[in-house]
């Protein structure tokens, strides 16, 4: 996922677009408090960019100053997040993470939500952190 924030003046707030690996957005938020009635919300998230290229169009258009947050794709960010210490070995996880593209390990971390919703759906048991790196499993 990539992200960018911006602060329109317009609105008084923080503006945050994410983005998928494709460059399509797939979330927006509004950071902190807004001056936007609810009309106005409606027409500005109607006319949300669909791709990073036409949110920096926009934003040199109106000389907005374009923000990308970077995600953290350590492998302590991963092992964190994964939280699933018992039976994994650390060792042997973070060799597997280290030979992977930053591509694979953004993915790897953005996927855990999904996948823990996953295995709640399907009852079973979550598989150990290096089984979950090789298997790439937010490919499937």
């Amino acid at each position: 996922m990539i992200a960018f924030q911006l602060y329109s003046e317009m609105h008084q707030c923080d503006l945050q677009f994410k983005f998928d690996t494709q460059g399509r957005i797939c979330g927006f938020e509004i950071m902190g408090e807004t001056v936007m009635s609810g009309e106005q919300l409606s027409n500005f998230l109607a006319k949300l960019p669909q791709s990073i290229g036409i949110l920096k169009q926009y934003c040199i258009k109106k000389k907005l100053e374009l923000v990308e947050l970077k995600q953290d794709v350590s492998f302590e960010a991963f092992w964190n997040a994964y939280n699933y210490k018992d039976g994994s070995s650390r060792r042997k996880t973070e060799a597997v993470w280290d030979r992977m593209s930053e591509k694979d390990k953004t993915m790897a971390i953005n996927w855990i939500p999904k996948y823990k919703n996953i295995l709640i759906k399907q009852g079973v048991s979550k598989m150990y952190a290096t089984t979950y790196l090789n298997d790439k499993r937010w490919e499937n």
